[in-house]
């Protein structure tokens, strides 16, 4: 057993790879909207040191008016495959590749839509056949949370359970069910998924209103309990304070903390300015620093955020089924406090709801499980569908 260690230049970055010449690897791919990362894992799900890749997601703005659709996922496997094929030229035996992608796909591989990827008009296209043909490996594709899932499985906080719920509370919200060891698919690749359920009744509209999504609606669950909303929402409360004069403010370390920069941030983040990120993912720390102190604003975000999840949990019909449900995503996770809150308000509700008989149990007071702060590319390295050559 030896490593051969090699400079290798591409078009992301200038690194040295290391390649164990005896094992047996796997390559895990997210191919996101913005970009596609990979890397080269071993058995243990371990990443090779220095075998991380990454390129611009291939939409038509970043190719050019010279390229159509229909050759986008070409051109992205034929990018994959240029990595892959300096890891077998140094001796790694590959054999599987995995694909975590934003968007629904069935169990063939088959991306049913891809539009913040390959454009609103493609559809039903077999990408996991076009990577398979282009890197001569067997190939599997799957959505982002049930790639999430089968990592959880294999190598974190789902492991040895065969029902669970995964659900990623982070920029966004998504989620997926898993039924005798494996995911609820559903005829359109959706199933299980949660992050665009309406949070508000007809009657409610104007309320809505005041919660924009980032797909064109009013009042999903994502507009209201996801990081990015988590932020908006913690800026207008605070400003509102401020506009108010509000003698509570000084009890508050998050709302002194914020002061200075409330405004600022707010308009920031309305002009989408490059920095808008960076300022929500502040915001949020600042609001998860008030949590440890028992900061009564936090408490106030949390109550306003974190019900609609309880909420869209309980109103799922699989939800009877689950074991567990494990939380996964950089806002669900990095918040303190947030799972304990969630599992009170959920007890709350299966109290009042279909599920009374689980409201006492120890089902109800540790249903929520903090999954493994795991990379995308490694859960997507576990996807046991396969595509052969």
């Amino acid at each position: 057993m030896f490593k051969k260690l090699v400079s290798v230049n591409d078009s992301s970055s200038s690194q040295r790879i290391e390649i164990i010449n005896s094992g047996i690897f796997s390559v895990g791919v997210d191919e996101g909207g913005t970009s596609v990362s990979g890397g080269l894992f071993d058995d243990k799900g371990a990443l090779v040191k220095g075998s991380e890749f990454k390129f611009k997601t291939t939409t038509i703005n970043n190719m050019g008016s010279n390229v159509s659709e229909n050759d986008l996922p070409y051109i992205s496997a034929k990018k994959i495959a240029e990595q892959t094929d300096r890891f077998k030229d140094l001796g790694a035996q590959i054999t599987n590749l995995g694909i975590s992608f934003a968007g629904p796909v069935n169990k063939q591989g088959i991306v049913i839509k891809g539009p913040n990827i390959f454009g609103p008009n493609l559809e039903n296209i077999p990408f996991a056949k076009i990577v398979a043909d282009a890197t001569k490996i067997n190939t599997g594709v799957a959505n982002d949370m049930v790639a999430a899932g089968f990592g959880q499985m294999k190598w974190g906080a789902a492991k040895g359970l065969p029902n669970f719920l995964i659900i990623t509370v982070s920029s966004g919200i998504g989620a997926n069910a898993f039924l005798d060891l494996e995911p609820v698919i559903g005829s359109n690749g959706m199933a299980g998924e949660i992050g665009h359920l309406p949070v508000f009744r007809p009657e409610e509209s104007e309320r809505a209103r005041h919660y924009f999504c980032g797909c064109g609606k009013w009042g999903h669950l994502e507009a209201i309990s996801s990081g990015n909303s988590a932020a908006v929402i913690t800026l207008n409360k605070a400003i509102n304070y401020f506009l108010r004069n509000d003698s509570r403010i000084k009890s508050s370390s998050v709302l002194s903390n914020l002061n200075p920069d409330v405004f600022k941030y707010a308009q920031l983040i309305a002009n989408d300015d490059e920095s808008s990120p960076e300022i929500r993912e502040n915001i949020n720390r600042v609001v998860g620093e008030g949590s440890k102190l028992g900061d009564w604003f936090t408490q106030e975000i949390y109550d306003t955020v974190i019900p609609p999840v309880a909420q869209a949990l309980v109103s799922a019909d699989i939800f009877n089924d689950m074991d567990k449900v494990v939380l996964v995503g950089s806002y669900g996770l990095k918040m303190p406090g947030y799972i304990q809150t969630l599992n009170l308000v959920l007890q709350s509700y299966l109290a009042t709801s279909g599920f009374a008989f689980k409201a006492n149990s120890d089902f109800a007071n540790n249903l929520i499980m903090q999954g493994v702060d795991m990379r995308a590319e490694q859960a997507a390295a576990t996807i046991p569908w396969q595509v052969s050559l």
